[in-house]
């Protein structure tokens, strides 16, 4: 682009388009709608910065940057992502006064000297806890991220860009009846829906649950279906055939062999660039669909994170205890509480990584999380009015603001060329969850997790016996002890950020430190074949 500044984009949904004032790339849903949005701004004359602050509003999801033309005025170069979004804008400054902008983090590596490409303890330790880093940082001190609706600007001859928030996450959650409930999220999952619809050669995430099933409610019948599974637990397969017969979809499964698991592993590392939490299958199941003929997958991820799942619906308990009754008594402000905490337990290894590292690392880590959420939400929120409820929203938000599994999902689908689609991660699907009165939103008064989900899929399935799944977690402690993983830490060195003493916990995991086990050995393959090596373009 210029002496000063390179951009390294793959993305295969980048929409580039020219403007009055310079070049615009727009990574983003709506594309098509923001464009026109954008040209009708320089047409008014507005500036580009003015022009991104005014429609930032209107972005159901997505990524901005725009690179002036030679003769205009204002030389800065504007990066910007909405407040909920899970595409990535990667930067780095190999040299002073130099900047390089990628939406892949691999990408960025081989522009780094070997001395800058490494993983510090303190990141390392801030991965287990649940893989979800920060939201505006990453494993490498030296690549940042854009933040949740931050803007940057990078100006010729500075040492940083200047950092600018111009949007933030606000709600009131005032509705309470159940019927205009329903109404709220109808529209919101129309409105979105309608959006992915126009889409070619797209497929389905699905599972045959609730989730799923209710996206392919809203696309049918133009989308088909792809399940991926196990060899060794076929039960999410079986009852995605199931629901596929039941209501004629088109579908196809995408079987892995449990002993070509860490193979597929692997390659699903070097696919994203980065290592990820593997308590599910998921990221292997994706790399099958990035290779089934489609260029745009769409999933039912992250319902559960804001339509409710058994880490949020359990604050509601009448009498909560157990090991999370002391942190829910606490503010939702204070990193000892609950909320901060919800988005890491999947498991929960809090309390071993508290033994192993101590609890005021622990601590200081699930602060750097909670300052950054706050930093994302409208300040006039009062979180800790009511404790119950502050934590539940609070649980909810961070799932977005510091979650990495879709920001995955979006790396490892780049490398094969195709786009991906979350219909609840948008700004309209949080905004409706989030207008609607807690408990009520994520569970009923007869204890029924999801419950407006559940409404909702029987409103549009008429007569759908609505499925019930256990879901796709891993079998960790049998994978780490006679699975795909059986002596992974024999076989190769415990990581340098993992102390000496408690090597035999990685060794020899148990069921306590298997999910730790997993985690480590994602970051080992990550160190080895992406880290160490240089990526190729």
């Amino acid at each position: 682009m210029n002496d000063w500044l390179r951009l390294k984009m793959i993305n295969p949904e980048i929409r580039t388009f020219q403007g009055t004032a310079g070049t615009w790339l727009l990574s983003a849903l709506e594309s098509s709608v923001l464009e026109s949005l954008i040209l009708r701004g320089e047409k008014a004359g507005l500036s580009p910065l003015d022009i991104v602050t005014r429609i930032a509003s209107e972005m159901e999801e997505g990524t901005l940057i725009f690179a002036p033309s030679p003769d205009f005025p204002d030389p800065r170069i504007l990066a910007f992502k909405s407040i909920i979004c899970s595409r990535e804008i990667y930067w780095t400054s190999p040299e002073e006064g130099r900047f390089i902008l990628a939406d892949r983090f691999a990408d960025l590596l081989p522009e780094l000297p070997c001395r800058d490409r490494k993983l510090s303890d303190r990141r390392a330790v801030h991965f287990l806890l649940g893989s979800n880093i920060r939201g505006d940082w990453t494993l490498v001190d030296k690549i940042r991220r854009v933040g949740h609706g931050e803007m940057l600007l990078f100006t010729p001859g500075e040492k940083k860009p200047e950092r600018m928030r111009i949007q933030r996450f606000s709600w009131d959650s005032h509705i309470d009846d159940e019927n205009k409930s329903l109404e709220t999220l109808g529209k919101a999952l129309d409105k979105v829906t309608g959006i992915i619809a126009p889409l070619d050669n797209k497929a389905l995430m699905f599972s045959g649950g609730t989730d799923s099933t209710l996206i392919w409610a809203c696309l049918q019948p133009e989308i088909p279906a792809l399940t991926g599974f196990i060899d060794s637990d076929p039960i999410e397969m079986e009852m995605a055939c199931l629901m596929a017969q039941r209501h004629n979809i088109e579908h196809r499964a995408m079987p892995v062999r449990e002993n070509e698991f860490l193979d597929e592993f692997r390659k699903s590392i070097k696919d994203t660039g980065l290592p990820f939490i593997i308590s599910n299958f998921q990221m292997i199941f994706y790399r099958q669909a990035f290779k089934a003929g489609f260029s745009h997958l769409v999933s039912g991820e992250l319902a559960d994170s804001i339509w409710g799942m058994t880490h949020t619906t359990r604050i509601f308990e009448k009498d909560p205890t157990g090991p999370y009754a002391v942190s829910m008594e606490r503010s939702p402000l204070d990193p000892g509480g609950y909320g901060i905490m919800a988005h890491l337990l999947l498991p929960d290894d809090l309390s071993l990584l508290a033994d192993i590292y101590g609890e005021e690392t622990i601590l200081e880590l699930r602060n750097d999380n909670l300052s950054y959420t706050l930093e994302c939400l409208d300040p006039a929120i009062p979180l800790d009015r009511d404790l119950r409820k502050g934590h539940a929203d609070l649980g909810s938000l961070a799932f977005i603001l510091n979650g990495s599994w879709r920001s995955n999902y979006r790396q490892a689908g780049y490398a094969h060329g195709v786009g991906l689609s979350f219909p609840f991660e948008t700004l309209s699907m949080v905004s409706a969850a989030l207008s609607i009165a807690l408990p009520g939103r994520i569970l009923s008064k007869n204890g029924q997790i999801k419950p407006l989900i559940r409404k909702m899929l029987k409103k549009k399935l008429p007569g759908t016996t609505l499925p019930e799944k256990s879901g796709s977690g891993l079998p960790r402690t049998r994978f780490c002890q006679e699975g795909p993983f059986k002596g992974f830490f024999r076989e190769r060195p415990v990581p340098g950020f993992w102390p000496d003493e408690r090597a035999d916990l990685l060794r020899d995991p148990t069921w306590e430190s298997s999910s730790l086990a997993l985690k480590c050995a994602s970051l080992s393959i990550w160190l080895e074949e992406v880290l160490k090596n240089d990526p190729q373009p």
